[in-house]
């Protein structure tokens, strides 16, 4: 039995105009670095569980997406992607 890795949770927001390849491409990179991270379990590495929180208006960020289901924590980052439209102030989650 192994030990148990760290988790690690990183947010990537969805927001109105969003690029949905960026927050996918994100997920999958992620996803790639947890399956080489877990081939050199001799580093003890953290587990990279992502999350994706979208953003309407002026409500609280929901999370839509959970590559990791557990106990809520506090997100290490998050992240923005990009948009055509660009990513104003005023989309950013109050809190």
């Amino acid at each position: 039995m192994g030990v148990e890795r760290a988790v690690a949770e990183l947010g990537v927001l969805i927001y109105p105009g969003a690029q949905m390849a960026a927050v996918h491409g994100l997920t999958d990179l992620f996803g790639v670095a947890n399956r080489i991270a877990a081939e050199h379990q001799a580093a003890q590495l953290p587990v990279l569980r992502v999350s994706h929180w979208r953003v309407e208006g002026d409500q609280a960020p929901e999370r839509v997406h959970d590559s990791h289901p557990g106990p809520d924590k506090a997100l290490v980052a998050v992240m923005i992607p990009p948009s055509i439209g660009g990513f104003s102030e005023s989309q950013a989650p109050k809190g």
